[in-house]
């Protein structure tokens, strides 16, 4: 079985150009009252709506969210495992426009999985840098991020493009990521540097490695490989 699945995967990346893969399109700001929950670290859920956050260069450092008994609780990124906010029309359109024509099609258990999602995921990680700034990020590989996390990087390069509110039209190509393996810090990935990043990113899985090693590395195919990685080395 598991070979077939090899098998399978490396026919569908080699053929990267007919399907075209993508992480989940990020969302932009989202108005007081919307429907959320707030999972912290020690495991306490707290649901109830949006009320207000802080942050800086696009990450959260705190939210604040009304429960459903009224009550206001401020927390910091440090103290939050996983944010969720329910989707807007718009957002959830361009959630699945994001997935189609992907691999997602091909696996129909997982498009479907997005296609019905009703939230944005936002997650802890430690940004990038010596000291230790934990910060909330849009989880854009939901469904397939058992090992590799890729959040948004909201103070990254993006290509120009067309949107009306939270639908991305055209363009809007991502040109970085920040990439979490394992309880590691977040490590920035490039677009002009993927290439090289290659064994740091997926050097414990030799089965794609070796899949990879056939095609001409591309960073728009990313999510094709994260997506591999997943379905041959990540958890069961």
């Amino acid at each position: 079985m598991k070979a077939l699945r090899f098998t399978f995967i490396m026919i569908f990346i080699l053929n990267i150009n007919v399907y075209a893969q993508s992480f989940i399109s990020p969302v932009g700001d989202f108005p007081p009252g919307k429907e959320c929950k707030v999972v912290l670290v020690d495991g306490t859920e707290i649901t109830g709506t949006f009320s207000s956050l802080f942050g800086s260069g696009g990450n959260i450092n705190s939210l604040t969210i009304k429960d459903e008994e009224g009550n206001k609780h401020k927390y910091k990124a440090i103290d939050i495992h996983r944010f969720y906010v329910k989707m807007g029309f718009l957002a959830k359109l361009d959630a699945t426009a994001e997935a189609s024509s992907s691999l997602k099609e091909v696996f129909k258990t997982d498009f479907k999985e997005i296609s019905k999602r009703e939230y944005v995921i936002y997650e802890q990680a430690l940004l990038p840098k010596k000291k230790d700034k934990y910060r909330l990020l849009q989880l854009v590989n939901p469904g397939f991020d058992s090992k590799i996390k890729v959040y948004h990087n909201p103070s990254g390069a993006e290509s120009g493009g067309l949107g009306i509110g939270d639908l991305q039209l055209t363009g809007g190509e991502e040109k970085t990521y920040l990439v979490e393996i394992g309880d590691a810090k977040s490590i920035l990935v490039k677009k002009k540097k993927y290439k090289n990043m290659i064994p740091e990113l997926y050097g414990d899985c030799p089965e794609l490695i070796k899949i990879l090693g056939a095609e001409k590395i591309k960073f728009k195919n990313m999510a094709a490989h994260v997506y591999g990685y997943d379905q041959l080395c990540g958890s069961e």
